[in-house]
């Protein structure tokens, strides 16, 4: 698989090939609906999810990381008053 990265609100590849880094995620643990919605995304952002569920689970399982770092991101920035 490559790696992935989240830009704009759309799914990227950036070209490398995707290293493993740390445990092994768990197998999908959200419901179909989401992760079939997560795939559809990724396709139709041109990110190639494989053929194999295992690889469809391992390209869900990293844009769900990045959809929560860039969640965790937003919200961390200061909150600006408008008057």
């Amino acid at each position: 698989m490559k790696e992935v990265k989240l830009e704009n609100g759309k799914f990227v590849s950036t070209g490398k090939e995707a290293k493993a880094a740390g445990v092994k995620p768990p197998k999908y643990p959200y419901p179909a609906t989401q992760y079939e919605a997560l795939l559809k995304l990724a396709k139709a952002d041109g990110i190639d999810t494989g053929e194999t569920k295992a690889k469809n689970t391992a390209a869900t399982n990293v844009m769900t990381g990045l959809i929560i770092e860039a969640f965790l991101a937003d919200r961390a920035k200061p909150v600006t008053k408008s008057t």
